[in-house]
């Protein structure tokens, strides 16, 4: 039984690492989301944008 131990361990450290992944991505997307939602709602001109 303790031989099995150390796959099991690298298993879920493996799970751990694609959760948090994949927890990233989906971060990730929705401040995409939400940036590009408050883009569509700005109508200065570009240069305007930056004073």
């Amino acid at each position: 039984m303790g031989a099995h131990l150390p796959g099991v361990a690298i298993r879920v450290h493996g799970q751990v690492v694609l959760r948090d992944l994949r927890a990233l991505g989906v971060r990730t997307a929705a401040e995409l989301k939400e940036r590009r939602r408050a883009l569509k709602h700005i109508t200065l001109s570009p240069s305007r944008l930056a004073t």
